[in-house]
C-alpha cells in the first residue's frame, strides 16, 4: 500500500507539545513585538500607496469609450487593484480606516485597526448644539464647507445626504417620487455609444450581479401572457431604469464637484 500523504506526522504533536511547554512570555514578547511594529509600518505604507493611487485614478477627467480620444482614461482604480492582486473592496476597506500624515493630528500616517475603527464609529458623539446643525444644514444645501465645519460634522452630513439619496432612490423605484435632473445623462451616453464598442464588466462581483439581474428581468417579463401587458411592463421598467440612472449619475457628478472644492 502506498504511503498516506494526507495523514499527519505522528512526531509533530510531540514536538509541538514540547514547544508549548518551553514557551516563555518575555522571550516571546521580545521576539514578536519588533515584527509586529514592522508589520504595522509596512501595512500603513502599503495603504498610503493605495490611498494616493485611488485619489489619482478616481480624479481623472475623461471617458472610457473612445481609446483614440485625448481624454481617454486608460487605467481605472479597479484596473490598478487587479494589477497588484487585491480586490477593490479589500483596498477600499483599508483606505476607509486610513488617515494620511498630511491630514492626521500628529503628522503621521494612521491606519486604524478594525476594532479601533468600530469603536470610533460607534462612539461618535451626537449633535447637541444648534450651531452644529446650522453648519450641517448649510453644507448639505450648498456643498461648501463653512468655517468651523469639522471632519466629524462632515461625516454626519455625508451620512444624512447618503440616507436621503437612498430614500429617494427607493421612492423612485416604487413610483411615489419623480425627480428632475440637470441633464439626461443616460440619453447622452446612449448617443455616444451607438458608434463605440460594447460595455464590458471586469469586476466579477458586478458581472455576477448583472447575470442575476438579467435572469430576474427575463423571468419577470416572461410572467406576462398578453402582449399589451408585457409591453406596458417593459416600458415601465425602462422608465424606472432611466430615472434612477440619471439620479445616480447626478449624485456622482455632485460628489466629484464637491471633492474639488
Amino acid at each position: 500500500m502506498g504511503r498516506n500523504v494526507i495523514a499527519p506526522n505522528a512526531e509533530a504533536p510531540t514536538a509541538l507539545v514540547k514547544l508549548v511547554a518551553k514557551w516563555d512570555y518575555q522571550r516571546a514578547v521580545d521576539r514578536i513585538a519588533p515584527k509586529v511594529a514592522r508589520w504595522h509600518g509596512l501595512t500603513a505604507d502599503l495603504v498610503r500607496e493605495l490611498y494616493i493611487a485611488r485619489k489619482h485614478l478616481n480624479g481623472q477627467k475623461g471617458q472610457r469609450t473612445d481609446p483614440d480620444a485625448e481624454d481617454y482614461i486608460r487605467y481605472t482604480w479597479n484596473d490598478f487593484c487587479e494589477a497588484i492582486g487585491i480586490s477593490r473592496q479589500t483596498a477600499n476597506g483599508f483606505i476607509r480606516r486610513f488617515i494620511p500624515a498630511e491630514l492626521s493630528e500628529n503628522g503621521e500616517d494612521k491606519l486604524y485597526s478594525q476594532e479601533e475603527w468600530k469603536m470610533l464609529t460607534l462612539t461618535e458623539a451626537p449633535l447637541t448644539t444648534r450651531e452644529e446643525e446650522r453648519l450641517i444644514a448649510r453644507f448639505m444645501h450648498t456643498g461648501v464647507r463653512p468655517e468651523g465645519f469639522t471632519k466629524g460634522l462632515e461625516k454626519i452630513a455625508c451620512e444624512r445626504l447618503s440616507a436621503k439619496k437612498n430614500k429617494e432612490i427607493a421612492e423612485l423605484w416604487k413610483g411615489s417620487l419623480h425627480l428632475e435632473t440637470k441633464r439626461d445623462y443616460l440619453a447622452d451616453i446612449q448617443l455616444l455609444t451607438k458608434t463605440k464598442s460594447r460595455f464590458q464588466l471586469k469586476d466579477q462581483e458586478q458581472l455576477h450581479s448583472q447575470i442575476l439581474m438579467f435572469r430576474a428581468i427575463h423571468g419577470y417579463l416572461e410572467s406576462f401572457k398578453k402582449m399589451p401587458d408585457l409591453l406596458a411592463a417593459a416600458s415601465n421598467l425602462t422608465g424606472k431604469i432611466h430615472d434612477v440612472t440619471n439620479i445616480l449619475a447626478e449624485n456622482l457628478a455632485d460628489e466629484e464637484t464637491a471633492g474639488e472644492t
